[in-house]
């Protein structure tokens, strides 16, 4: 059964197949859980969709212990199914944000579910995966930030501005930034300890940052 909903590609099938699972919920439970008390086999992932489908929180610890385990292609989708049926806090996704930067499978799900929460905490807890080894999750990383970002994303985004990885979105990122006489003066601090490319990219901000009149003003008054 697990088989066939994984291979009903066309949605009218896909329909059909989890309106007769719906049905028989509480039979398909116990070869469920044998599923994703399983999570190296290739049909976790479908299991753990099917398991959100179902609405079957019984299925909740099984995937939370998938989540925090350690096969790495797990975890993504445990992840996916857990924020259906028991939503982690915007604590718990930040406390995850290292594991995400590590583990792509994890890092695009986590994405997908910090792209949908507006708090500060996620924000800046999305700034470390601009750094992930994984190009698609560090391209998914800056295209799910907010065009606004808190003061406080600063001094995380100077950090990473040496990155090889990090660096240039790091750097662009800066523009998104409230100017702040603290944000002028990180920058400063930066620009002294940068490598010398980096230099380079910190300098012409300072310099666009000069020629803005408000800017100079705010500076004038501190």
């Amino acid at each position: 059964e697990l088989g066939a909903f994984q291979v009903a590609l066309l949605p009218e099938a896909r329909t059909q197949q989890l309106d007769a699972m719906r049905q028989h919920a509480s039979t398909l439970l116990p070869s469920l859980l044998w599923q994703l008390n399983q999570p190296p086999t290739p049909l976790f992932a479908p299991a753990a969709e099917l398991a959100a489908d179902l609405d079957a929180g019984e299925c909740v610890p099984a995937l939370l212990a998938a989540l925090n385990g350690t096969v790495a292609r797990a975890r993504g989708p445990a992840l996916r199914a857990l924020d259906r049926l028991q939503p982690l806090s915007d604590g718990e996704l930040a406390q995850l944000a290292p594991d995400a930067v590590a583990n792509e499978s994890l890092g695009l799900a986590w994405l997908e579910i910090v792209a949908s929460r507006s708090s500060t905490e996620c924000t800046l807890a999305a700034l470390a995966l601009l750094a992930a080894p994984s190009p698609r999750v560090r391209e998914r990383a800056a295209a799910i930030l907010p065009d606004e970002l808190p003061a406080a994303a600063v001094s995380t985004l100077l950090a990473m501005a040496d990155e090889p990885a990090a660096g240039t979105a790091a750097l662009a990122l800066l523009d998104r930034c409230p100017v702040t006489p603290e944000w002028v003066q990180a920058l400063m601090e930066r620009l002294a300890a940068a490598e010398p490319d980096t230099q380079v990219q910190l300098f012409a901000r300072w310099q666009r940052l000069m020629a803005q009149e408000p800017v100079r003003s705010l500076l004038q008054r501190t």
